[in-house]
């Protein structure tokens, strides 16, 4: 899955135009620290891409770390595009 028009990101200051690809639906398994408990979330579309642009930064990886570096548009068919 990919956004139509690319990503951005506030921690870059110019931006890398290309298409990101990321999974459509994630799960994401964390603790709660307020309910004190382990949570599941399972995220779709948008919020997938969100919660994977901003487990990137966590990692040290921006997204342009993900666009194709010789066709940055470069799109497969069965890619979902939003």
């Amino acid at each position: 899955m990919l956004l139509e028009k690319g990503e951005g990101c506030f921690s870059v200051r110019n931006n890398q135009e290309g298409f990101v690809p990321c999974s459509f639906e994630i799960i994401v398994e964390s603790y709660d620290y307020l309910k004190q408990q382990q949570v599941t979330i399972t995220a779709r579309g948008l919020e997938a891409i969100v919660f994977q642009h901003e487990q990137g930064h966590l990692e040290g990886n921006l997204y342009y770390d993900l666009i194709n570096k010789t066709e940055p548009w470069m799109k497969k068919s069965d890619w979902i595009i939003v």
